[in-house]
């Protein structure tokens, strides 16, 4: 197009078609299961390695489920399941008892609803000054975006050598 003196270009602003539907601003792609849980998980354990109980409780859903596999010799009540209230109770003991430091849950893997971690931990009995350092197993149940259920393995002979030795 050639220029033409005293012509200046215009700019024309149409009217918008409506389109049916959401705006193209909203969308309705929903993140994947495995990213939700992801953050999920990864928001308790910065929780609780923070020691902020209510923030770490808040992502339990209402009938959350915890079955930490240990013998009553090294946990009153052994591997029972503890209900949300229980679990709430129990953090807030380690919290009381330990100083954490070190709480690295490595990487989490999601597999539909169920993740699973092995966090590496180290903590100091506040009394006694003796650490216990150790792996954990965790196995995850999200939904909803809460978690529901944690199952804790433990290296079973290293905890209890450790519960003894706070006795002597």
């Amino acid at each position: 197009m050639a220029n033409h003196p005293g012509l200046r270009p215009v700019r024309v602003d149409l009217p918008r078609q409506k389109s049916a539907g959401r705006p193209r601003s909203v969308s309705r792609r929903k993140f994947p299961t495995s990213r939700v849980a992801g953050g999920l998980l990864q928001a308790i354990y910065k929780a609780f390695r923070e020691k902020r109980l209510a923030d770490t409780i808040s992502h339990l859903a209402d009938d959350f489920s915890l079955v930490v596999h240990l013998p009553d010799d090294a946990l009153p009540g052994g591997d029972r399941p503890r209900s949300k209230a229980e679990a709430a109770l129990l953090f807030q003991g380690f919290i009381n008892d330990y100083d954490f430091l070190a709480y690295d849950q490595g990487p989490i893997i999601v597999t539909g609803d169920h993740a699973t971690s092995q966090p590496q931990i180290r903590y100091r009995h506040k009394k006694t000054g003796k650490v216990m350092e150790t792996r954990l197993n965790h196995t995850w149940h999200v939904k909803d975006g809460k978690a529901r259920a944690l199952d804790e393995h433990h290296d079973v002979a290293r905890v209890q050598a450790f519960m003894k030795s706070l006795r002597e």
